[in-house]
């Protein structure tokens, strides 16, 4: 059982139909958002104090999940055409990431950016590989400090998504088919395993806790978009905002806690936190 916290940003608009939000162990929020200036932000709540983030320059700034340590892995556009990685913490410089470096063929990759920051300072997400048809991307985890990095393909698929890694190194996220049917998978270094919900389709694991909790989403028969919960002996729960259309879990914590968005009976976008009623 959980009971449900709804989340929002001042300023955003709840009729955009978007909205990502995400929390750490602590507490800390942070939140995608179309604004009803008609322009994406990314804000961070601590306590009841919200502030919007940006990279100085960028023409856009996104981040995600805070980790654990207050960081946020922001994604921006430059001047370039490009997308880049940087990090904030508060009262600290902004860390600029260094770019992956072109692979063996001298390629660079279109770097789409960073989805999870876990603690030791690994960025999980994804990238294009320019110059192929049909255009492939891979799953990416780099190292924030150094800039290295390992991709992730998943085997026959055309795109491979990596949503987040917990500080054990299992990464989670999602694959398509080049049929463009998605499925959900788990990484634990050596081995990709299909962690699919019976029945269900477009299914996406989003996020991995220490404990090896999985918060992700999937479509079911009626084309309604529900989350899921899965433990680490494989037993799945739906998650549901209470009367809500769709649900999509964006983040689970070590404690449990879930954080995400979902569409109200009125068609408007809303973040939301479940917080469980007693720990499983």
């Amino acid at each position: 059982m959980y009971t449900f916290e709804t989340v929002d940003a001042p300023g955003a608009d709840a009729t955009a139909g978007f909205n990502n939000t995400f929390m750490n162990n602590s507490g800390v929020i942070g939140q995608i958002y179309i604004g009803t200036d008609g322009n994406i932000h990314y804000a961070i709540r601590n306590g009841n104090t919200w502030q919007v983030l940006e990279v100085p320059g960028a023409f856009f700034t996104v981040g995600l999940g805070p980790n654990n340590a207050g960081q946020v892995a922001l994604d921006y556009g430059s001047a370039d055409g490009l997308v880049h990685v940087a990090v904030w913490q508060e009262g600290r410089p902004l860390q600029y990431v260094p770019d992956a470096p072109p692979n063996p063929l001298g390629e660079h990759y279109d770097y789409a950016g960073a989805n999870n920051l876990n603690e030791r300072g690994i960025a999980t997400g994804w990238t294009f590989l320019p110059w192929t048809d049909p255009e492939l991307a891979y799953g990416l985890l780099q190292d924030t400090l150094t800039g290295a990095y390992q991709l992730l393909i998943y085997p026959e698929a055309m795109w491979t998504n990596g949503q987040s890694t917990n500080d054990r190194g299992t990464t989670v996220g999602a694959y398509a088919t080049f049929t463009y049917e998605w499925h959900a998978f788990t990484w634990d270094g050596h081995t990709f395993t299909n962690i699919d919900v019976p029945g269900g389709t477009n299914q996406l694991a989003g996020s991995i806790n220490n404990e090896g909790y999985i918060a992700g989403n999937y479509t079911d028969a009626s084309g309604a978009t529900l989350g899921f919960i899965r433990d680490p002996m494989g037993q799945v729960t739906d998650l549901m905002v209470p009367q809500a259309l769709q649900t999509v879990p964006n983040t689970i914590t070590d404690n449990l806690k879930i954080s995400g968005s979902y569409q109200a009976q009125d068609g408007t976008w809303h973040g939301f936190v479940a917080t469980p009623a007693r720990r499983p």
